[in-house]
């Protein structure tokens, strides 16, 4: 199984499936959108240059596992 890390102003956020950029927000900066699972926490996982902006990374279920339980 698959998740997805994207990161945008709000900082990084994990997904179930592939996000996607809204970027015609009246009142934000492109923000990502999806199904957001909460209980894994990428934040501080990544450095700014590992997550281009507005692109989003894949990894497997594993890695986000061993994430959670730091």
């Amino acid at each position: 199984m698959k998740v997805y890390i994207a990161k945008d102003w709000r900082g990084c956020h994990v997904y179930a499936f592939p996000p996607s950029l809204l970027k015609n927000l009246p009142s934000f900066p492109p923000t990502w959108s999806g199904l957001e699972l909460k209980e894994f926490n990428a934040s501080g996982s990544f450095t700014e240059d590992e997550i281009p902006r507005g692109e989003y990374i894949e990894r497997n279920i594993f890695w986000s596992i061993v994430h959670i339980i730091k």
